[in-house]
């Protein structure tokens, strides 16, 4: 579908109008799910991925920040996956890692534009982080030792 831009109530940003509509946009009074208080939405998608964790999904709820919960669930995913996830991490060198967004997420992702891609990409620089920690044997590269300062 397309949308014509001065015909919608658009919201990107949780510092722009209708931010507050965002996944990332802090709730003055958090929401109740799973017998725990979130204080974003996207916390609470994160913590939906591991259903029958209450560890994990209590780690997730405390996060103070979306981007601390989403990479604490990079590093339970690691955790569960350590030789798939190192290999890979590996294969990258030290090169940026990009998550490249054909539906135009330029924020968690980068939007291919024409030989570049255009973007934050938060997701790739979590992975980047993660990669620099594994490599230096830090202990934050385990997810029950991670806090993250937000980008």
């Amino acid at each position: 579908m397309e949308y014509p831009a001065g015909e919608v109530a658009s919201f990107s940003r949780v510092d722009a109008p209708l931010g507050e509509l965002g996944n990332f946009c802090p709730l003055p009074n958090p929401a109740e799910a799973l017998g725990r208080w979130w204080r974003t939405g996207e916390a609470l998608y994160q913590a939906l991925k591991f259903p029958g964790r209450s560890d994990v999904q209590s780690s997730i709820a405390k996060a103070e920040k979306p981007i601390v919960a989403k990479g604490y669930v990079l590093r339970v995913k690691r955790e569960a996956n350590r030789q798939l996830i190192d290999e890979a991490l590996k294969r990258t060198g030290t090169r940026p890692i990009v998550e490249v967004s054909h539906r135009g997420d330029d924020r968690w992702g980068a939007v291919p534009r024409r030989d570049k891609h255009v973007g934050h990409n938060v997701l790739g620089q979590l992975w980047v982080e993660l990669r620099e920690q594994i490599r230096a044997d830090l202990p934050t590269a385990a997810s029950h030792r991670w806090r993250h300062v937000c980008l």
